[in-house]
């Protein structure tokens, strides 16, 4: 369990100096990364980083390296790390997949083939929902998948605020996107990619959860649990934050640096709360 924490936060200084020039990126990034494991991601019932050791432990930060070696176009090591991605946990490591082609198709400039993707992924889902509709449904699993510990499995069900965990990290990378504008494949240019690409795949996964998801069923598509590629979008997104507190000037950034203290000891306090006796 203490490999991966480190593995996690050396794939987030990884990513950081991939994308930004500034040393000091890396050292915010991993800093906010290690504040924010226990941040949780929307309403999907998962956080940054498990308290103990899971499948995620070792495939969120596989995952991340992964997408670095997509920035580096290292696409040997890009390929071996998606497949152990997939073999420690399938449904996490098909969302890196998703994310990585898109990345890739974004950095290559095949923006109109990106977006093609996430419509056809769409499409499949509509007519899989479509199907599903002709398939009978256990009674035991339909009570199984309405029990209350799984609302999570239902956008329908969510809280106004895990809906606005979904909306605002789209919110803010395309706030990222627009004050980047198009730029050649430099390291501004990946970051835009970046932005752009967890846009497209939270997008379509929202998308996906709200047209063809309900809690009434039916059922065909609710172990995929499309918005769970939601967690590599907010890793994604505090890596990006953390280097973002860097780039700032040194007054700032010791403002900075004393809030992001406080969010430590704000988030030891909740996570005391959240797993007592720990």
């Amino acid at each position: 369990y203490l490999f991966s924490i480190w593995l996690f936060l050396f794939a987030a200084g990884q990513l950081a100096a991939r994308l930004f020039p500034n040393p000091s990126a890396s050292a915010f990034s991993i800093l906010l990364s290690a504040a924010c494991c226990a941040l949780p991601v929307a309403g999907t019932a998962l956080v940054l980083m498990d308290p103990y050791l899971t499948a995620r432990s070792l495939s969120t930060p596989l995952s991340l390296l992964a997408v670095t070696a997509t920035l580096n176009r290292r696409w040997p090591c890009t390929l071996l790390l998606i497949a152990l991605t997939l073999a420690v946990h399938p449904l996490m490591g098909s969302c890196t997949l998703a994310f990585v082609l898109l990345l890739a198709l974004i950095a290559a400039g095949r923006i109109r083939t990106a977006i093609a993707f996430c419509a056809i992924a769409f499409a499949i889902a509509g007519t899989t929902f479509a199907f599903a509709h002709r398939t009978p449904v256990d009674p035991a699993y339909r009570q199984a998948v309405c029990l209350a510990p799984r609302s999570f499995l239902f956008l329908a069900r969510w809280h106004w605020y895990e809906v606005l965990g979904l909306l605002l990290p789209l919110a803010l990378f395309a706030l990222a996107l627009h004050r980047l504008g198009p730029r050649p494949p430099t390291m501004r240019g990946m970051s835009a990619a970046l932005c752009l690409a967890s846009i497209l795949l939270g997008t379509t996964a929202l998308l996906v959860a709200a047209c063809f998801v309900p809690a009434a069923g039916p059922y065909l598509l609710v172990p995929i649990q499309v918005l769970r590629s939601f967690h590599l979008i907010y890793c994604t997104g505090v890596i990006l934050c953390g280097a973002l507190l860097a780039a700032l000037t040194p007054r700032a950034r010791w403002i900075a640096s004393t809030l992001l203290v406080l969010h430590f000891a704000a988030m030891f306090c909740v996570e005391r709360t959240e797993w007592p006796g720990t």
